[in-house]
């Protein structure tokens, strides 16, 4: 993914070739900065702008059998085509698939150096996996915390995609840009969670 494509910089336009740094940095909190004109980026805003602005982020990386990385095309696919409602389920479903691989490999070497009953149920829902696992992960490693901004797209995505589960139409209101925000959440909670495996 990364490397392959570039966005402008929105003080000069000039071309910034996409790298997992621009992620990292976010992450951490520490600043990106346009190379020509030394612009201050922030990195979720511009690159929630420029999904909406159509830039295609969701490059295939690594291998094909990555779930997170076919769930996140298949969402980028049907953003391009402004069916909104129909990126909520894979969007959603490419960080829920990481997760849930990054606790299975790592969640029992965490419980076997803890008391057990300090970590609940790997089984747990998704809501709970992000909002109390993840965390407790991240914090138990010294890793910076997902980003309140990122956080809360994916918040309003669980919400949409067990909306659509149930019957409901509440995603039919989706616009570009909220769809933008919404799928910028989705490619950051993915690479939050390649970071996060990175660092345990």
């Amino acid at each position: 993914m990364a490397g392959r494509i570039s966005i402008p910089c929105p003080a000069c336009n000039e071309p910034l070739p996409i790298s997992d740094d621009y992620f990292v940095r976010h992450f951490e909190g520490k600043p990106a900065a346009c190379g020509k004109c030394g612009a201050q980026l922030d990195w979720w805003t511009t690159a929630s702008h420029d999904i909406e602005a159509g830039y295609v982020f969701a490059r295939e990386s690594g291998t094909s059998a990555d779930e997170s990385w076919k769930s996140m095309a298949d969402a980028f696919e049907s953003y391009s085509h402004q069916r909104y409602p129909s990126m909520i389920v894979p969007a959603n479903a490419a960080v829920e698939s990481g997760l849930s691989g990054l606790l299975s490999r790592h969640l029992p070497s965490l419980v076997s150096k803890r008391r057990a009953d300090d970590f609940p149920d790997a089984a747990a829902s998704y809501a709970h996996r992000l909002n109390v696992l993840l965390p407790m992960i991240a914090h138990y490693n010294g890793i910076p915390q997902l980003p309140p901004d990122v956080h809360v797209a994916l918040g309003k995505l669980r919400v949409l995609r067990n909306d659509l589960a149930q019957g409901g139409v509440a995603s039919s209101t989706l616009d570009a840009r909220a769809a933008a925000e919404l799928l910028c959440g989705a490619l950051f909670g993915v690479q939050y969670l390649r970071y996060v495996e990175g660092r345990l």
